[in-house]
């Protein structure tokens, strides 16, 4: 078996044939024009394509961007400093040690 791994697709739905039980077909929008792709997982449930991101604070929210669909999510520590801060406050502190 090979992985599944796409670039994202800009539009998705279910499919079905006499051929395709269960599958997925979806239109990619490229400068060449659109390209239509049908997948069929064998277990359509279950994940298929995952993208892990390291967030530097506890996320607090998430929402969907309607426009373009990203996901944005707000980050935040009670009392934290940001990277610029931090980077600051390191240096003030270097400076003073003898």
């Amino acid at each position: 078996m090979t992985p599944l791994s796409y670039d994202p697709l800009d539009y998705a739905a279910s499919f079905e044939s006499n051929q395709c039980e269960e599958g997925i077909i979806g239109i990619k929008t490229t400068s060449e024009g659109s390209v239509m792709k049908i997948i069929t997982p064998k277990k359509l449930g279950e994940m298929f394509n995952q993208k892990s991101l390291d967030l530097r604070y506890t996320p607090k929210c998430m929402v969907v961007n309607p426009l373009n669909n990203n996901i944005i999510i707000v980050e935040s520590n009670h009392r934290s400093f940001n990277l610029k801060e931090k980077q600051e406050i390191s240096k003030e502190i270097y400076k003073k040690k003898p």
